[in-house]
């Protein structure tokens, strides 16, 4: 994940913005594995790491 956002050039404050996270110190959390993305935020997440988001299998 750290790999990624920093690929975007995007800070873990910048990155909290973006995905709407509350406080910088979660994407830490995300990034080392003590955290987890909530379901529902994955899209935004994916966004802003420029990665496609998946759709659903029908």
């Amino acid at each position: 994940m750290k790999r990624l956002r920093e690929a975007q050039g995007l800070s873990q404050r910048e990155m909290c913005a973006l995905v709407g996270a509350g406080i910088y110190t979660f994407i830490s959390q995300i990034e080392t594995g003590r955290g987890r993305i909530p379901p529902e935020k994955l899209r935004v997440w994916a966004e802003a790491l420029g990665l496609p988001a998946a759709t659903s299998p029908r």
